[in-house]
């Protein structure tokens, strides 16, 4: 699956969300069929029988709606050859066909919020903000892209997300004491996604770096990002972290599906000699 070096916490993280996941498909499923079986035992038959076709079709329901619902929210305007910013198009193409991948449409959202974001399974998009385009440099914003690019490479991991929509809603049939006792499950299963997700942030930077082969670009971009949020980083002196910024840090962390830049700064050091090593700098 992955040509260079991974970090470990990636398979751990997401073991850990398949577990708790299907942990929680099983809850969910005995709860729904012992629920239908009290009310009427052939009831109970049929639930156990429909309740993954269930899942199974409302997890196909969101990965589609993901193709063609505006999910964030935001205006976008997708960018022709004879729009602002169409060179952007050509930039995004070719770092497709050198990472292998492909993506329906480019667009920009006009305001001065430096942001981008992907979306959409089958039909993948990317999403840039006039701020970013405005302050960064043209390498960094193939930096940018790339990172997009990256996690469309990787869009398999929709599908767990989708899967956990999946199981949520059904047992939102259930008796208000089931449903209780059910989303106890759900607390850890959203922190254990929140973990993939932060992980696959890291992959998403090493597939740019490599697909740009600017590894300076890549720092300076998320230093950027890090003054947006109020972060200065200083290479010089990003030393490793003492307990007390390591437990903070874990703490805001594991809310976010995004690790703090500094992190992001870091796991591109450490990746640094192996990019060294491809690309003989």
């Amino acid at each position: 699956m992955f040509t260079y070096p991974v970090r470990r916490w990636f398979w751990l993280s997401l073991i850990t969300a398949l577990m708790i996941l299907a942990l929680e498909f099983i809850v969910g499923w005995i709860g729904i069929v012992i629920f239908a079986f009290s009310l009427f035992p052939l009831l109970g038959i049929i639930a156990a029988i429909i309740y993954p076709i269930l899942v199974v079709f409302i997890m196909g329901f969101w990965l589609v709606f993901s193709d063609f619902a505006n999910i964030s929210g935001v205006n976008v305007v997708w960018l022709r050859e004879s729009e602002p910013y169409a060179f952007l198009l050509s930039k995004a193409a070719a770092l497709a066909r050198k990472m292998n991948v492909d993506f329906e449409k480019l667009g920009v959202v006009w305001t001065q919020t430096v942001n981008a974001f992907t979306y959409g399974v089958f039909r993948p998009k990317i999403v840039l903000y006039k701020g970013l385009l405005d302050n960064f440099s043209e390498e960094e914003i193939d930096f940018v892209i790339a990172h997009e690019l990256g996690h469309i490479k990787h869009r398999w991991v929709w599908f767990l997300y989708c899967m956990a929509n999946a199981v949520v809603i059904l047992p939102l049939f259930m008796p208000l004491i089931v449903r209780i006792f059910f989303y106890f499950f759900l607390i850890p299963t959203r922190l254990a996604l929140l973990w993939f997700s932060r992980e696959c942030e890291y992959i998403a930077d090493r597939e740019a770096v490599l697909a740009t082969g600017n590894m300076a670009a890549a720092l300076t971009a998320l230093i950027k990002l890090g003054k947006v949020k109020g972060v200065d980083i200083d290479l010089r002196n990003l030393s490793e972290r003492d307990i007390v910024e390591k437990v903070v840090g874990d703490a805001i962390a594991s809310l976010s599906t995004h690790p703090l830049i500094e992190r992001r700064v870091r796991e591109l050091l450490r990746f640094y000699p192996y990019f060294r090593k491809i690309y003989r700098v």
